[in-house]
Order: C-alpha cells, then sequence, then structure tokens
C-alpha cells in the first residue's frame, strides 16, 4: 500500500475525543458499554484458558474489617494486643529518632531570640513612635486654632497694607495728572 514500510501511520478512532472513555465513568464505575465488554472478555478468557477469571472483590472480602460484635475473642485479643505493640514501636522510634541540634546552632539561635528579635523591635518601635509623632506635630500645625488677637492683628496689617497700596496708587496717579498738566 505505502512506499516506505518503516512508516507507522495512525488514523484514530472515529468519533473517539480527547479525555472521552467508552468504557469507563469518571469516577472509576464501567458504563453500560463496559459492563458488555467486561462480560465478553470473561467468557473469551474462560474459552482461551479454561479457567475461570478471579474476582478481585472477593479478596477484598476476605480481608474486610470484621465488627467489634463479630470478632471471637481471640481475634480481639490479638487485635489489641497488636495495636499496644505498634504504639509502643512508635513511641520508641520517635525518641530514638529525636536529634539534638548542636551547641553553635543552638547558641545562635539563642542568642538570636533574647538579644537581636528584642533589639529589632525596639528599635522598630523608636522609629515608629518618632515618626510618627514627626507627623502628628506637622498635622497639628496646618490646622493650629488661631485666637481672636491674632486674627485682628492679621486683619489690621492687611489693611494697612492695603492703605499703603491705595495711597501709593493715587500718588502715582498725581503725579502722571501732574506730569500731563505741564505738558
Amino acid at each position: 500500500m505505502y512506499k516506505d514500510e518503516n512508516e507507522i501511520f495512525h488514523h484514530g478512532i472515529i468519533g473517539q475525543k480527547w479525555y472521552v472513555r467508552r468504557y469507563q465513568n469518571p469516577d472509576g464505575t464501567l458504563t453500560e458499554a463496559g459492563k458488555k465488554r467486561a462480560a465478553k472478555l470473561k467468557g473469551e478468557y474462560k474459552q482461551l484458558t479454561g479457567k475461570k477469571l478471579k474476582n478481585k472483590a472477593g479478596k477484598n472480602d476476605a480481608h474486610k474489617e470484621k465488627n467489634v460484635h463479630e470478632m471471637t475473642d481471640a481475634e480481639l485479643t490479638y487485635k489489641i494486643n497488636r495495636i499496644q505493640k505498634e504504639r509502643t514501636y512508635e513511641s520508641l522510634m520517635s525518641t530514638k529518632t529525636i536529634k539534638k541540634e548542636p551547641v553553635i546552632k543552638r547558641a545562635i539561635k539563642k542568642t538570636f531570640n533574647e538579644v537581636v528579635t528584642p533589639s529589632l523591635i525596639s528599635a522598630g518601635r523608636t522609629q515608629l513612635t518618632n515618626w510618627l509623632n514627626t507627623k502628628g506635630n506637622e498635622y497639628m500645625d496646618s490646622i493650629k486654632v488661631k485666637s481672636k488677637s491674632q486674627k485682628l492683628k492679621e486683619e489690621a496689617q492687611n489693611l494697612e497694607n492695603e492703605w499703603k497700596i491705595m495711597n501709593n496708587r493715587k500718588k502715582i496717579e498725581d503725579a502722571r495728572k501732574g506730569i500731563y498738566a505741564k505738558k
């Protein structure tokens, strides 16, 4: 059919979609088509090998835990002893695996926790307090309420300045009139 026999071609299955399974639901259960296929495969396996296909669910049933009321005294005693032994083993292994920190590492950690950290906190607190005081003073200066006497004094100075400006303008006008009158 093709000239080069070293090439492999794959065209997929008609109607096949990415991540869509024909025989299995997303939760792992079989679809109707999957159930039919599984039944067919079981029959074919028996025909080819002459043996019955083992059911994995049957295996799990044997290891299924019994309720406390369903256990015999021997099973219950075995279970209790097993749990106690596991707890004892875990407690022994946990104390055995604890490693002590090297002396230098402990000294550095202690110095950092007892000296460096409190110093940094104190320095930061001082810097923050100073900054807040500065900003608070600037704000208070900007909204400072002036007394009535200060307001009257400023108003008098403004009126005096306006009076001087008006006098200067009048003098200038008189001077201009005098210059023009002489011509």
